[in-house]
């Protein structure tokens, strides 16, 4: 990813932190006779054609477009979809050049005795990689040798200067990956700007841009690199897989959507309709309710024009209302499947129509809950718009004890950067915060705990599911004594589920997460017995479906009286799977 770094100005790096990239129009490449490429803005900048780097007198007097760079240049943005593609899953077949023979090589190396801005930093025993400003790219980019140049770099010092493969260096594949992901941006501006009146879908068109600036918002969000294992890096983790899952969305609507065009040249019905409303004038701000709509489908998977989808259906037939038309009959556009079995996708409720489906969660709420629960909740295997909520709750942040301490350090780094005159952004690159946890061996370190802070941020809809299901199931029997064991056996394990919380799993140690974990499994499966002999009853009772069992004859003939006795018999033994209604069981509980 370091030969990205060819598409900015050399000259414009001394100057700000603000780089531009070359392009072909005002700030077109330009070579002077020293061979140093700047763009043409700083050349008619620069007095008498001095170059900037070198300070070579007259060396861009002529001002020598470089068409060669122009045509690399256009090659980038020609491929940028594959370009980002590639720069995201660090596939990128471009081989990077040596600074000083321009071969592209495999290999490269740095020298650490002539990094004078301190790129390379000791961390323990190795170096790791920081740059603060994205102009940093291109100064590791113009001190990266091949071997055979290095071997002639320490010559010309006469002395043996220190180096390192750049590969071996920590985080220097993240580094290089935040510090070019602005000319990703720039490239998929460039190409969007310039595709407004090509794509005949003003709909599709917005909700391409949306996706592909939430995901350089994401991007920006993790480009501070912490540590390996440190409290708080799920968040990353989730930050991370939902780029992922974005990239490839927007990926299969452009492809869906170029495959579309090709049988259909026409303008979509919801260009038509924004082209009427804008002539009509009947809509004051026009664009914001189609950016309304695009933005209502950002986190969906769903393809096709957004005009079309249920979710905007409301807006489409208000819409075209105001211009007297109906729109062509066409179907709503459905959600798509859960292909991937999300493990969260029935807790957590996106449509409104889904109460349709309230008897299925009921009948099947022990099912769902003890998939939840059992379930690792890798966030791979967890679907965008999952991804999405787990992001905007902030998931696994940090334990409790950080959370305070974070609270403090924002403040200071915003105090302390608007004294300085900069952003807290700006700041925050500079004078990066510590990362790691206050909590000597906090559990949040350790990604097996992982799972749990997800569990942690779900429970209440996890409860609220089970509740439902449970208060409302009707038993083969009128059995009093066993809906009060099922009620009771829910009770404890919700209780012992809310002891997962984040101040907790940040002090457990791995036993004692066990034995809550078994102990909440064996609760699981007792429920599972209940539910099963309470709805369908057991092998040997002569009692019709229906019937009253004698537990609750004896109850409404003294339910006074027996409240608290029944609720006594129906605690014993809580873990143990007994078959048959508890008044039968051996409790000793004398009526």
């Amino acid at each position: 990813m370091l030969h990205l770094a060819c598409l900015y100005c050399h000259a414009c790096v001394r100057s700000s932190t603000d780089v531009k990239l070359f392009d072909g129009e005002k700030r077109k490449p330009c070579t002077g006779t020293c061979s140093h490429s700047i763009c043409l803005e700083c050349v008619e900048r620069s007095l008498n054609g001095k170059c900037p780097l070198c300070q070579k007198e007259e060396s861009f007097i002529s001002k020598t477009v470089n068409y060669q760079s122009l045509e690399v240049i256009e090659g980038y943005h020609k491929d940028y979809w594959n370009i980002l593609k590639n720069w995201w899953n660090g596939t990128d077949t471009r081989k990077n050049k040596c600074s000083k023979c321009t071969e592209e090589a495999k290999k490269l190396w740095i020298c650490l005795t002539c990094d004078k801005l301190r790129l390379c930093e000791q961390k323990g025993d190795s170096l790791r990689l920081r740059m603060r400003f994205d102009s940093h790219l291109l100064t590791l980019a113009n001190h990266v040798f091949c071997s055979d140049c290095f071997y002639k770099h320490n010559e010309e010092q006469h002395e043996e200067h220190k180096s390192m493969k750049l590969d071996d260096i920590k985080y220097a594949a993240e580094e290089i990956k935040a510090r070019s992901s602005n000319i990703i941006l720039e490239l998929f501006r460039y190409q969007m700007n310039n595709s407004r009146k090509s794509i005949p879908c003003k709909l599709r068109h917005m909700r391409f841009e949306l996706t592909g600036l939430s995901i350089w918002k994401l991007f920006r969000e993790t480009s501070n690199t912490i540590d390996e294992n440190s409290c708080g890096n799920l968040l990353v983790e989730i930050k991370k897989e939902l780029i992922g899952k974005r990239i490839q969305s927007l990926d299969k609507q452009l492809k869906d959507f170029f495959n579309e065009i090709e049988s259909e040249e026409s303008k979509c019905e919801c260009t038509l309709l924004y082209e009427k409303l804008e002539l009509s004038g009947v809509v004051e701000n026009l664009d914001d309710e189609f950016f309304l709509m695009a933005l209502s489908c950002l986190e969906t998977e769903m393809l096709g024009c957004p005009l079309y989808f249920k979710r905007n259906a409301e807006d489409r037939v208000r819409l075209f209302g105001l211009v007297n038309e109906e729109g062509s009959i066409r179907e709503l556009t459905a959600s798509v499947n859960n292909e991937n079995q999300c493990p969260l996708c029935l807790l957590l409720d996106y449509e409104d129509d889904n109460m349709e489906l309230y008897k299925y969660y009921t009948d099947n709420c022990i099912e769902i809950f003890e998939n939840w629960w059992r379930h690792e909740m890798s966030p791979k295997s967890i679907c965008l718009q999952c991804l999405v909520y787990l992001n905007r709750v902030n998931t696994g942040i940090c334990c409790e004890e950080k959370k305070e301490e974070n609270k403090f350090k924002l403040f200071f780094q915003g105090e302390v950067a608007e004294l300085l005159g900069m952003t807290a952004e700006t700041f925050g690159y500079i004078y990066p915060a510590k990362t790691g946890c206050i909590t000597l061996n906090c559990s949040l370190k350790n990604p097996l705990f992982w799972k749990f802070a997800i569990k942690n941020e779900t429970k209440k809809y996890a409860e609220a599911l089970l509740k439902v299901g449970t208060n409302e199931v009707e038993g083969f029997l009128d059995c009093k004594l066993r809906k009060i064991r099922l009620l009771k056996t829910r009770k404890r394990i919700l209780n012992s589920v809310l002891q997962f919380s984040m101040k907790n799993l940040s002090r457990w140690k791995q036993t004692q997460l066990n034995e809550n974990s078994v102990y909440i499994d064996k609760l699981l499966e007792n429920l599972k017995a209940q539910w099963k002999e309470f709805t369908e009853g057991v092998d040997g009772e002569d009692l019709e479906k229906g019937s009253k069992c004698q537990c609750t004859i004896l109850w409404e003939k003294n339910q006074k009286r027996y409240t608290k006795i029944f609720e006594e018999i129906a605690h014993y033994a809580p873990i143990d799977i007994n078959s048959g209604c508890p008044l039968h069981f051996d409790h000793r509980v004398k009526l």
